[in-house]
């Protein structure tokens, strides 16, 4: 129970970084050097999809990739690891919030020197949403908070209220079922 209370709280220290610099993109983190390999990678996953899909897929693909392990774990009924993996979601939406508000500054600095390579830049323009982005990048912070927020209220609660772990186990959730062929 106390290692529990104390990864959400280490959990929450971490990510009250970002808290503290709400509209400056001033944190940079080992999460966010996740983050961006996950992006770049992303971009390569949805390529087959057309070139809308290749530049989206970056900053998709980033935000799947710890939505899917968070599933996983609440997949299994492992609130505390869900939980845990809720904040990598909710800092992959801060880093994210960050770089769509950007789109029309283009302060950020990016892989390329080429301004012409800001994916959010080119996704905004293509959707005639480009004067939005600050307001589409508040809107995915506060997700980001709201998901920091569920993260630490439910890593305490199951800290608190929950006497049994899941079962590790890497088998089957079902019985494997085989068909023989009757003669």
């Amino acid at each position: 129970r106390n290692a529990r209370l104390t990864g959400i709280a280490i959990g929450a220290l971490y990510v009250s970084r970002y808290l503290r610099t709400w509209a400056l993109a001033d944190t940079w983190t080992i999460l966010d050097d996740i983050d961006l390999a996950i992006h770049e990678a992303g971009h390569m996953v949805f390529t087959p999809l057309g070139e809308f899909m290749m530049i989206l897929g970056g900053s998709l693909f980033q935000i799947l990739v710890p939505a899917v392990f968070v599933g996983y774990f609440a997949r299994r009924k492992d609130w505390y690891g869900a939980s845990v993996l809720l904040f990598w979601l909710g800092q992959s939406c801060f880093n994210l919030s960050y770089y769509i508000a950007d789109a029309r500054a283009q302060v950020l600095p990016l892989l390329s020197d080429d301004p012409a390579t800001h994916d959010w830049t080119w996704l905004l323009i293509q959707t005639d949403q480009l004067h939005h982005d600050t307001a589409i990048g508040h809107a995915v912070r506060v997700t980001g908070l709201l998901l920091f927020v569920t993260a630490v209220i439910g890593g305490v609660r199951t800290a608190l209220y929950s006497d049994v772990d899941p079962p590790v186990s890497f088998a089957p959730s079902r019985p494997i079922v085989t068909r023989t062929r009757r003669s």
